[in-house]
């Protein structure tokens, strides 16, 4: 596994591609410096060598915006759009429930609506207008976006359901009477 790691010296923040190798002797994982990558702020996807680039940690890095640019993750989103939509349009089943928690470090429910399914809808809509997209294609792809919508909202149905219950006991004279749940909103 190939990570980014930063170092700060006299404040200032240096980066380092390195790998993640298990010693046998010790027993435990050590890092190796593949290259050094300059100021923090100032690497961008370019710098990464090709055989890393792709990698999910490389990419995350460059997601959750460490190194302050906003370029790295705009160039993120859309490569996580287009594989989503490759995913989304190629054979096979999918489980639905899964593939928002393949992004979940990265985004929000309402960023992964908002940056990508309602992007990929939007392109599934032109390609589909400008003849470029098969209409079987273009269904399978709307109906597995709204099969992942659908999940993502009973997922948080539960949730809130789990957290917005109260349980009542009362005692009255002695006797105890159990309240039903109530539900609070």
């Amino acid at each position: 596994m190939v990570y980014i790691r930063n170092k700060q010296v006299k404040g200032i923040n240096y980066s380092y591609l390195v790998r993640s190798v298990w010693d046998k002797e010790k027993k435990a994982s050590k890092q190796e410096t593949i290259k050094y990558l300059g100021r923090t702020e100032k690497i961008t996807l370019v710098d990464i060598p090709k055989d890393y680039a792709d990698d999910k940690n490389i990419l995350k890095f460059f997601a959750k915006d460490n190194n302050g640019s906003r370029k790295n993750y705009n160039e993120y989103v859309t490569k996580v759009r287009k594989d989503l939509f490759k995913k989304l349009a190629g054979p096979g089943p999918i489980n639905l429930a899964k593939v928002y928690d393949e992004y979940k470090d990265d985004f929000t429910i309402l960023e992964f609506y908002d940056k990508i399914i309602k992007h990929i809808l939007y392109d599934v809509g032109d390609l589909w207008r400008r003849d470029e997209l098969m209409i079987g294609t273009e269904h399978v792809v709307s109906n597995r976006l709204l099969g992942i919508i659908s999940e993502l909202n009973k997922n948080q149905t539960r949730k809130k359901k789990d957290q917005n219950y109260l349980f009542v006991i009362l005692q009255e004279n002695g006797i105890t009477l159990y309240a039903t749940c109530l539900n609070l909103f």
